[in-house]
Protein backbone atom coordinates (compact mmCIF):
# COMPACT_ATOMS: atom_id res chain seq x y z
CA UNK A 1 0.00 0.00 0.00
CA UNK A 2 1.21 3.52 -0.59
CA UNK A 3 2.05 6.02 2.16
CA UNK A 4 -1.15 8.03 1.73
CA UNK A 5 -3.44 5.02 2.03
CA UNK A 6 -1.46 3.76 5.04
CA UNK A 7 -1.93 7.08 6.83
CA UNK A 8 -5.66 7.08 6.11
CA UNK A 9 -6.44 3.54 7.28
CA UNK A 10 -3.83 2.85 9.99
CA UNK A 11 -6.18 3.55 12.91
CA UNK A 12 -8.61 0.87 11.67
CA UNK A 13 -5.86 -1.78 11.57
CA UNK A 14 -3.45 -1.07 14.45
CA UNK A 15 -3.37 0.33 17.96
CA UNK A 16 -0.65 2.44 19.60
CA UNK A 17 1.44 -0.57 20.68
CA UNK A 18 1.38 -1.98 17.17
CA UNK A 19 2.27 1.44 15.77
CA UNK A 20 5.42 1.40 17.93
CA UNK A 21 6.37 -2.02 16.52
CA UNK A 22 6.31 -0.50 13.06
CA UNK A 23 9.16 1.86 13.95
CA UNK A 24 11.53 -0.69 12.43
CA UNK A 25 13.68 -0.61 9.34
CA UNK A 26 10.77 -0.39 6.89
CA UNK A 27 8.67 2.57 5.83
CA UNK A 28 5.47 2.82 7.88
CA UNK A 29 3.34 1.79 4.88
CA UNK A 30 5.39 -1.40 4.40
CA UNK A 31 5.06 -2.32 8.08
CA UNK A 32 1.35 -1.63 8.02
CA UNK A 33 1.03 -3.88 4.97
CA UNK A 34 2.73 -6.63 6.98
CA UNK A 35 0.34 -6.24 9.93
CA UNK A 36 -2.66 -6.09 7.59
CA UNK A 37 -1.55 -9.25 5.81
CA UNK A 38 -0.86 -11.10 9.07
CA UNK A 39 -4.25 -10.18 10.52
CA UNK A 40 -6.04 -11.07 7.28
CA UNK A 41 -4.23 -14.43 7.22
CA UNK A 42 -5.39 -15.04 10.78
CA UNK A 43 -8.97 -14.08 9.95
CA UNK A 44 -9.09 -16.43 6.96
CA UNK A 45 -7.62 -19.31 8.96
CA UNK A 46 -9.74 -18.69 12.07
CA UNK A 47 -13.12 -18.01 10.46
CA UNK A 48 -14.08 -21.71 10.11
CA UNK A 49 -13.60 -22.06 13.88
CA UNK A 50 -15.06 -18.72 14.92
CA UNK A 51 -18.00 -18.75 12.46
CA UNK A 52 -18.57 -15.02 12.80
CA UNK A 53 -17.04 -11.80 11.62
CA UNK A 54 -14.48 -10.13 13.88
CA UNK A 55 -12.44 -7.03 13.27
CA UNK A 56 -8.71 -6.28 13.16
CA UNK A 57 -8.65 -5.76 16.93
CA UNK A 58 -9.48 -9.46 17.45
CA UNK A 59 -5.74 -10.11 17.30
CA UNK A 60 -2.79 -7.92 18.15
CA UNK A 61 0.69 -7.91 16.63
CA UNK A 62 3.05 -8.32 19.59
CA UNK A 63 6.41 -8.85 17.91
CA UNK A 64 8.11 -8.36 14.56
CA UNK A 65 11.59 -9.65 13.83
CA UNK A 66 12.43 -8.04 10.51
CA UNK A 67 15.80 -9.81 10.19
CA UNK A 68 14.39 -13.31 10.79
CA UNK A 69 11.17 -12.45 8.90
CA UNK A 70 9.01 -13.65 11.80
CA UNK A 71 6.11 -12.14 13.75
CA UNK A 72 3.80 -13.02 16.65
CA UNK A 73 0.10 -12.31 17.08
CA UNK A 74 -1.87 -12.61 20.32
CA UNK A 75 -5.60 -13.33 20.32
CA UNK A 76 -7.11 -10.25 22.00
CA UNK A 77 -10.62 -11.56 22.66
CA UNK A 78 -12.03 -15.06 23.12
CA UNK A 79 -12.92 -16.13 19.59
CA UNK A 80 -13.45 -19.90 19.90
CA UNK A 81 -12.49 -22.67 22.33
CA UNK A 82 -9.39 -23.30 20.21
CA UNK A 83 -8.63 -19.56 20.09
CA UNK A 84 -8.92 -18.23 23.64
CA UNK A 85 -7.78 -14.77 24.61
CA UNK A 86 -4.01 -14.78 25.04
CA UNK A 87 -3.27 -17.54 22.51
CA UNK A 88 -0.03 -16.75 20.67
CA UNK A 89 0.38 -17.46 16.99
CA UNK A 90 3.68 -17.12 15.22
CA UNK A 91 4.24 -16.55 11.59
CA UNK A 92 6.76 -15.78 8.96
CA UNK A 93 6.73 -13.41 6.05
CA UNK A 94 8.31 -12.72 2.71
CA UNK A 95 8.24 -9.39 0.98
CA UNK A 96 9.35 -7.45 -2.03
CA UNK A 97 8.78 -3.92 -3.26
CA UNK A 98 5.13 -4.59 -4.16
CA UNK A 99 3.81 -7.29 -1.83
CA UNK A 100 3.95 -9.06 1.52
CA UNK A 101 3.17 -12.75 2.00
CA UNK A 102 2.40 -14.07 5.51
CA UNK A 103 2.07 -17.59 6.92
CA UNK A 104 0.86 -18.43 10.46
CA UNK A 105 1.54 -21.33 12.83
CA UNK A 106 -0.07 -21.89 16.21
CA UNK A 107 1.81 -22.54 19.43
CA UNK A 108 0.48 -23.12 22.96
CA UNK A 109 -0.76 -20.17 24.99
CA UNK A 110 1.74 -18.52 27.32
CA UNK A 111 -0.76 -17.89 30.08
Amino acid sequence: MDDSLASNIADTIIDQHERQLLAGPWRFSQGLSLVFSAKESFFKAAFPLVKRYFDFDGVRMVDIDYAAKRFSLRVAEPLAPELPRGRILTGSFQYDEKSVFTVLAQRPSLS
